[in-house]
Order: structure tokens, then C-alpha cells, then sequence
């Protein structure tokens, strides 16, 4: 596998040369500073880019396309990043080994007709279209308190983000108040306005020429920390609220503070796989395994928010005691094992090595790479083998318990 950076007008560009697949992937990334009001806009910009395009206007054409070439694929993607939005695309094809001769200049051409030629009047998006998009996310936001595990964790945050993104939700108010309008000038500055990157994977990629995709674009760059710290508060705060279902959920949330880029990058994620990574975690040994508290529980690192989730899915009656059996476990981090530390390590680095096997998986670290300012896959299969014992207990005294969040059930409907 060869590695190749370069940047052509201003847009960072990584070519993965690799013989080992028998596709081709390539993803365009848009990143923008975060508003709260972009939550909303570009989950619809994606849903409408997605769905067709001026020359597909049709979603059963744009399918019949993919199928004339091969069963090429696309995809949209959108996700904050700290202080960021970022909305992506992606492409899958066969390696032209197996096609016809021109069948990747096709996906190609498909690729920017999907992302520069949606089907908009040069005002507006299609009605039907956009019509589409606005009643699919309305039924999404209306429906989540349905998805309790989900709207549990965003109670949690937007009590733990304060004013910061973190906080950031989609909602109903900011969606009725979009206009078709509103949402197309909001492409446009998607478009115009980013800061734009791009990787492609596969079997002699670098040679490959992308003038098509990159010639519509140009790239602003942005240099605010993607990484959102908030003050550790004097007590935790704790909040609960009734909720019409058997099933109650525990969300506990920690926040860190000064942490070093190593830290953050190598001893973080060792740190949360000890403490609610998996099945041989603490978290799931004593809240689950031996106290029988819960059908789930474990905890996840969200980095760039300064923040590792906590999440239980309980009985009401349990509550008091699975609260403080969390803490506990939370305290009890101060020493951790060598065999917890090395089985850590493995399961990490197995997770890498399997995502080397697949090959969408070299698309986001890489961008994630950029983003963070990381290290690449490779050189971090072999940094995590730095982490000492030693690091993870020092992690520790920066971690803090602030919040938590109980969705209480034991009502129905009727």
C-alpha cells in the first residue's frame, strides 16, 4: 500500500494506492464551523443530493444508472466534529480490471452530477424533493423520544454542552422555520465555502484523473480547534424525566479537561475500553454480569467533545444502585491491570487490522486523520503499544463525573 498527499487548489487530496481490493472508493468532504441551524439544513441538503440529480430526476433512474455501471454506489454521509460540520460523499466502483473501459469515468461523471447538479431551478430544489426530505426528517426528530437509548443520550448532552455544540440537536422549531429557498442558498454555500477534502482508495488510484470532481470546487480553510472543552462544574448534576415505556435508561457523563494530543489519541481510547469498551470491560462485568442491573452497559469516548457517555438500560427500581455501582466502577479506574491494559491494546489493534479488510474503512480515518491532525492507521497500530499503565492512571485524575440523565419508564401508552 503506497500513501500519496498532495494538494491541488487548496483541497487536501490522499491517495491510497492498493492492489489488495477489486473496487475503487473515493469520498468528497465539505466542512464548515457548526451553527445550530446546520444541524438541520445539511441532514437535508444530504437526504435531496442523494435522492437525484438534474439528470437523474428520478431516484429509479439514478438506480438504473448505478446498475449500468457495474452496481456502482453512493452514498451521503453527515456528522459534527466538535466545532465542525462536515458533509460527505462517497462512491464505490469496480476496478476498470473487471469493466468495460470507460465504466469508472462513468461513476465519475454520476459522482458530480449527484453533488454539483442537483435537481434545482438555480433557486430552489424540486418541491417534491425537497417535500420528500422535509416530512422523512420531521418523522425522524418527531419519533426519537420512540428511540429511547438515542434520545436519552441527547438529553445528556444538551444538559452537558451548555451553550457549546455540544449541545447542538436537531429540532422540529429550527426545521418548520427552513424554507425550500432558505435550504438551497445553504448548498451553495456548502458548495462554495468550505473546506474541502478528498481520498481514493484503491488499485492505482493516484494515476487516475479527478479534474471533473476537483475543477468544481474550490477549498477555504479554517483554523479554529475542532476540539470543545467546558468547565468541570463544582457537584453533578443530575436530572430525571418520566417516559411512556417499560424500559428506563442510565446516562452518566464524564468530561476531561488539558488533556496531551497523545492522551487524547493513544490513552483515551484505552482508558474507555477498560472502563465500558466491550464485554470485558468493568462496566459490563459489574453492573451487568454480576449484579444483574442491566440488559446493556457501556461507555464511549466522543473526543472531540471532551466527553465519554455512560449508558444503562434498567429496571426503575435499580436505579439508585446502578448509579452508584458507576461510580464506583468510575473510581475504581485510579489502578488498572497490566492483562486489562495489554487486552485493551489488543482490541484495538484488532479492530484497526479489521478495518484494513474492508475497504470503505480507509476512507474515514483518513479524513479523520486530517481533521484531528493524527497519526494514520499504520503509524497507530503501532502507538498504542507506548501506552504504559502509568498513562492510563495519570488519564484518570483528569477524568470528572458532571452529569447524569434517567429516563424513567413504567408507563404505556395504554
Amino acid at each position: 500500500m503506497k500513501i500519496t498527499k498532495k494538494k491541488i487548489n487548496n483541497i487536501d487530496m490522499v491517495f491510497i494506492d492498493t492492489n489488495k481490493f477489486k473496487s475503487i472508493c473515493a469520498a468528497l468532504f465539505f466542512k464548515m464551523p457548526v451553527k445550530e441551524d446546520l444541524m438541520v439544513k445539511r441532514n437535508l441538503i444530504k437526504q435531496i443530493l442523494i435522492h437525484t440529480c438534474k439528470k437523474y430526476p428520478k431516484n429509479r433512474l439514478l438506480n438504473i444508472n448505478c446498475l449500468e455501471n457495474y452496481d456502482a454506489y453512493y452514498s451521503a454521509n453527515f456528522r459534527r466534529d466538535g466545532n465542525y460540520v462536515t458533509n460527505s460523499f462517497l462512491f464505490r466502483s469496480l476496478d476498470e480490471r473487471y469493466t468495460d473501459k470507460d465504466n469508472l469515468k462513468r461513476v465519475i461523471d454520476t459522482f458530480t452530477e449527484i453533488i454539483f447538479n442537483p435537481n434545482a431551478d438555480g433557486k430552489k430544489f424540486d418541491e417534491e424533493e425537497y417535500n420528500l426530505a422535509y416530512q422523512t426528517l420531521k418523522t425522524r426528530i418527531e419519533s426519537k423520544i420512540e428511540r429511547a437509548n438515542e434520545y436519552a443520550i441527547d438529553k445528556l448532552f444538551k444538559q452537558m454542552g451548555e451553550s457549546t455544540p455540544v449541545s447542538y440537536i436537531m429540532s422540529l422549531d429550527i426545521l418548520n422555520n427552513i424554507t425550500n429557498e432558505e435550504l438551497y442558498k445553504e448548498y451553495l454555500n456548502m458548495i462554495n465555502n468550505s473546506e474541502v477534502f478528498f481520498v481514493v482508495a484503491g488499485n492505482n488510484v493516484s494515476k487516475l484523473d479527478y479534474s471533473k470532481i476537483l475543477g468544481r470546487v474550490k477549498s477555504t480553510t479554517y483554523d479554529k480547534d475542532v476540539i470543545i472543552e467546558t468547565e468541570i462544574p463544582n457537584k453533578i448534576n443530575s436530572k430525571k424525566e418520566d417516559y411512556n415505556g417499560m424500559q428506563s435508561v442510565l446516562t452518566v457523563g464524564l468530561k476531561h479537561i488539558g488533556l496531551t494530543k497523545f492522551e487524547r489519541q493513544y490513552v483515551l481510547p484505552i482508558y474507555n475500553n477498560i472502563l465500558g469498551g466491550g464485554a470485558s470491560s468493568r462496566l459490563f462485568d459489574i453492573i451487568r454480569e454480576k449484579n444483574s442491573l442491566c440488559y446493556s452497559c457501556f461507555s464511549r469516548s466522543e473526543k472531540d467533545d471532551s466527553i465519554i457517555d455512560i449508558f444503562a438500560g434498567i429496571e426503575n427500581e435499580n436505579y439508585d444502585k446502578t448509579l452508584s455501582l458507576i461510580k464506583e466502577v468510575i473510581e475504581s479506574m485510579k489502578n488498572i491491570t497490566e492483562e486489562e491494559l495489554n487486552r485493551s491494546k489488543m482490541d484495538i489493534k484488532s479492530s484497526i487490522e479489521e478495518g484494513l479488510d474492508d475497504l470503505f474503512s480507509y476512507i474515514m480515518p483518513f479524513y479523520l486523520s486530517n481533521l484531528y491532525s493524527e497519526d494514520n492507521l499504520l503509524d497507530k497500530l503501532k502507538n498504542f503499544n507506548k501506552v504504559t499503565k502509568n498513562d492510563v492512571e495519570v488519564l484518570h485524575k483528569k477524568i470528572h463525573i458532571t452529569d447524569s440523565f434517567f429516563l424513567k419508564g413504567g408507563k404505556t401508552n395504554g
